[in-house]
């Protein structure tokens, strides 16, 4: 893939495959959306593109990367991180599938950033990042 069209609905994509795992979809149902919390009682997925960059070498242009934050939240710490496993391992099944397919539309490989908890709101909530480039 060589254009910034397929970062601009990375959520999107994202949203997709998180629905489409059984596990996941069993610990928050259809509750992950882009860019803002659910109101109410259980746990849910928030997806969200937080950069969108062009990289640059010393050659010129190289590709765009973008990052993208997934915050799980629940009432309980212990289903926050049992959730957060559950999309790590989406995550690196994206990867595995894609890893040698040639870059094109729809291809993303999911890197592995860092991540970090916190509280708010009466929920628990662990935020893992990750980096796309095309």
């Amino acid at each position: 893939m060589n254009d910034v069209a397929g970062l601009l609905d990375i959520t999107i994509y994202l949203r997709d495959k998180l629905l489409a795992d059984k596990v996941v979809r069993t610990l928050v149902a259809d509750r992950i959306t882009p860019c803002m919390a659910e109101q109410g009682d259980g746990s849910f997925i928030v997806v969200t593109r937080v950069s969108l960059e062009k990289e640059q070498t010393k050659q010129g242009y190289s590709g765009f990367q973008g990052n993208v934050v997934l915050e799980i939240a629940s009432g309980s710490y212990r289903e926050s991180i049992t959730i957060a496993k559950e999309v790590f391992r989406v995550l690196m099944a994206i990867y595995n599938e894609n890893f040698n397919l040639p870059q094109k539309a729809g291809v993303f490989l999911p890197e592995f950033i860092g991540s970090t908890e916190g509280f708010g709101e009466g929920k628990y909530v662990q935020r893992l990042e990750y980096s796309f480039k095309v």
